[in-house]
């Protein structure tokens, strides 16, 4: 455990990277926090969602008509690492145009909040925000102008008693999806498919019967679960556990994924 959680700086002294992390909603508290949940809220409605399952259906099948009829491919590579920035990408609104820019933005967000790197490390992991945060600017400018059906202009749209969300909050919000659910999906999805591989009588199981796929992903989730290197909490007060005795601002990683074994 580190010794003392990082010291907040003021806001005129942080990168672009701290600023958008400062508004993510893993990072606020829990007034701020609920209220972004709040706001944000309409942008997972049914009929939202409903329009993302069709996008997200012709990207996966666009994907594997470039893949073409063969033999054999790199699953991991082709699809994996691929569809769930992607994806989510057309979630919020990107032209595909943007979708290398997207990509590196996605890297950067998930590279970049892990506590275990060194300033040169996040520096280098996270150079490609900027230049997201860019495009996702002139995104939502646009969108004000001209909303469409994608999560975006729903957040550009979100209203709550007068209250709404800033661009910086709207970036934060796109933030919170693609680093919970990027790095994630790839994991999954390269998960699942060597459970199978190393289970063939599963793969025939769900072949004969694919209203057994979705049990198949809770299963994986559940044994394989992402995120193996936990989440970094800092304790706010000193606390004995079980004996164990943990000062505050000390640093704890969640080992969440030990629960699911």
């Amino acid at each position: 455990m580190w010794e003392h959680a990082p010291r907040v700086k003021p806001e005129e002294k942080k990168t672009t990277f701290e600023k958008l992390m400062s508004n993510n909603l893993f990072f606020l508290n829990r007034t701020d926090h609920l209220r972004l949940r709040k706001l944000a809220l309409p942008a997972f409605s049914p009929r939202v969602m409903d329009y993302m399952k069709k996008k997200f259906t012709l990207l996966v099948k666009e994907r594997f008509s470039e893949i073409g009829k063969v033999k054999e491919f790199n699953f991991s590579k082709e699809i994996a690492m691929q569809i769930p920035s992607q994806a989510i990408a057309s979630l919020v609104g990107v032209p595909e145009r943007y979708f290398d820019i997207f990509g590196s933005l996605a890297y950067g967000i998930v590279r970049g909040i892990n506590p275990m790197l060194s300033e040169e490390e996040r520096k280098d992991a996270t150079s490609g925000v900027s230049e997201g945060l860019t495009m996702l600017n002139e995104l939502i400018e646009e969108r004000k102008k001209e909303p469409g059906e994608d999560f975006l202009s729903a957040l550009i749209l979100a209203e709550e008693e007068g209250d709404k969300l800033n661009n910086w909050e709207m970036c934060a919000l796109v933030g919170s999806v693609l680093a919970a659910g990027s790095d994630t999906a790839v994991d999954l999805h390269s998960y699942l498919i060597k459970a199978l591989l190393e289970h063939p009588d599963q793969l025939q199981m769900i072949i004969k019967d694919q209203n057994l796929i979705q049990a198949a992903i809770t299963e994986v989730l559940r044994h394989q679960s992402t995120g193996k290197t936990g989440l970094a909490r800092y304790a706010t007060e000193d606390i004995d556990l079980e004996g164990h005795k943990i000062y505050k601002n000390q640093m704890i990683q969640l080992i969440s994924t030990t629960a699911g074994r």
